[in-house]
């Protein structure tokens, strides 16, 4: 229980601010690029935003790169739909996704940042790097 309250008070007020400044923008307080530039401090206050780690490659499939090409070639269509193997290009996949998302997202974002700001615009290329 301890834990939904520290999540509620963290998650809640980012949640808030950001629909205040989603209101400043739609009554015109705030331009497109003021808001632009807050999301990208808000962005980079997140804590998940380094790169997932790939999952474990199975054995199976260890043993598939230690073939030579003509074994490749020859094993079976059904090699790839085993659970394991499928399962493990699945998860891969996603990881590649979320990972190359979050890249163009910090990319994007860190150009929001004045030049001036070396500080956030340096928290920016050492995530982007």
């Amino acid at each position: 229980m301890a834990a939904i309250k520290d999540i509620i008070k963290t998650v809640l007020p980012k949640a808030e601010k950001m629909k205040n400044l989603l209101k400043d923008l739609y009554t015109s307080k705030i331009t497109m690029g003021e808001f632009n530039k807050e999301c990208a401090y808000w962005l980079i206050s997140c804590d998940n935003l380094h790169p997932l780690l790939m999952p474990t490659r199975p054995y199976k499939l260890q043993e598939y790169d230690r073939m030579n090409d003509n074994d490749k070639y020859k094993v079976p269509h059904s090699f790839w739909r085993r659970p394991q193997i499928f399962k493990y290009i699945d998860q891969g996949n996603s990881v590649k996704g979320r990972n190359q998302g979050m890249l163009a997202k910090l990319i994007e974002y860190r150009d929001y940042i004045p030049e001036q700001d070396e500080m956030t615009r340096s928290k920016y290329k050492v995530l982007i790097n």
